[in-house]
């Protein structure tokens, strides 16, 4: 039998898990599958590239079209600009959704709150099992781009890999936090779900519209996308202030999640 809300709530999404674990396996490894005859077409590609607006290179992620092929722009272009952040934040705007207003409108709230165990408590927990959830799928990208890289001349360096899966963490955590800070204060899992999905697409369309607006391009560091790859960490390492930012306010996102949750009246 289960005796924590951090196992039981690991155990009832392991499925799920084992299904967005292979997912992202498989992604990453179509993408590396892929690299070897993209780059052996250069200029074709390069004056395909050419044509693309520059919003448009923003949003995936590169720098100009001659850095589009190579090893850190193509994975910036195909994986972490768009696919993994996107991957990991539908996983965690669900979980966190789930994890307070999920659990009243599915009737089950009232079952765990009636256990010896403090509303704070319930919600580290949560937030831990998480955590794991979100750092497995992190694990599985970083060691199949670990191995799988260098077979095909896809080598970036453990150091930028490390800082662009920690800093996506990092990233899907603070938004795993919002969901739960707007679904404990309000307990309604639509609400939630949707307004903590729109500030990740506005968010993301921030980052990338923003520095083709010249009044605008000042002012897209205001994005959490930004914070996540504005010094891009995959060619420069862990930029320290930025990835301070993302967990500073998914800190305060969960702090505000204690607070409405604890503070609410659920009708329990």
């Amino acid at each position: 039998m289960l005796r924590s809300v951090f196992a039981k709530t690991i155990f009832d999404r392991r499925k799920g898990l084992i299904g967005w674990t292979a997912g992202m396996l498989a992604l990453v490894a179509m993408v590396i599958a892929f690299y070897p005859s993209i780059s052996g077409q250069r200029e074709q590609f390069e004056a395909l590239f050419e044509s693309y607006p520059d919003s448009l290179l923003s949003m995936m992620g590169v720098e100009s079209v001659a850095d589009i092929l190579s090893p850190v722009g193509y994975l910036n272009s195909q994986l972490f600009a768009n696919m993994v952040p996107l991957i990991v934040l539908i996983f965690a705007i669900g979980a966190g959704t789930a994890a307070t207003a999920g659990e009243e409108k599915d009737g089950t709230l009232d079952l765990l709150l009636a256990q010896p165990i403090s509303r704070r408590r319930i919600l580290i927990d949560k937030l831990g099992s998480i955590t794991v959830m979100l750092t497995l799928l992190m694990a599985v990208s970083f060691v199949a781009l670990l191995v799988g890289g260098p077979l095909v001349s896809l080598d970036v360096g453990i150091s930028g890999l490390i800082a662009i899966h920690l800093g996506t963490l990092l990233l899907a955590l603070l938004f795993t936090a919002l969901a739960m800070f707007i679904g404990g204060l309000t307990g309604k899992r639509g609400t939630a779900l949707g307004v903590t999905a729109g500030i990740a697409v506005i968010a993301f369309f921030v980052y990338g519209l923003f520095p083709v607006v010249d009044v605008l391009a000042p002012h897209q560091d205001i994005s959490p996308f930004y914070w996540l790859l504005g010094d891009n960490p995959l060619r420069n390492g862990i930029p320290w202030s930025w990835f301070g930012l993302l967990a500073g306010f998914g800190a305060l996102f969960f702090a505000g999640a204690i607070w409405g949750f604890g503070t609410r009246d659920t009708g329990t």
